[in-house]
């Protein structure tokens, strides 16, 4: 399956994404990667249904600040860089390589609290 591009309607709310200079990053678990809140990533994914345009939107992403950019992924960046160029989201310094080390801290602690919740469930299913 290719990369899902994003409709229409979910372009022209993006295209409204206005850039805040102290927007709050935070990690996302699923896509592995950065998000700002002046993204409209979870707004988006609410307000259309879309998940994966959105979560290989912010992987390609993810994988220009690992210094390995993927170029399954790059069409719905280049979809939105198009449509969109003013979505804070394709800012560079959102995807420098700088961020590599902070990403993979924030992705170890993730796997780690995944993890461990993952073995108070196995934990408690034993028990019962």
């Amino acid at each position: 399956m290719g990369v899902l591009l994003f409709p229409r309607d979910v372009l022209d709310f993006l295209a409204g994404a206005v850039h805040d200079p102290g927007a709050e990053r935070s990690y996302e678990g699923l896509s592995d990667s950065f998000l700002w809140s002046d993204e409209l990533f979870w707004e988006g994914m609410a307000r259309y249904g879309v998940a994966y345009p959105f979560r290989e939107l912010v992987g390609y992403r993810r994988s220009v600040i690992r210094g390995a950019p993927d170029s399954r992924l790059r069409p719905v960046w280049q979809q939105v860089a198009e449509a969109c160029p003013g979505w804070p989201g394709l800012r560079p310094e959102r995807s420098s390589p700088t961020l590599a080390s902070q990403l993979t801290r924030e992705s170890r602690r993730f796997t780690a609290s995944f993890l461990r919740v993952m073995r108070e469930c196995e934990r408690e299913a034993a028990e019962d």
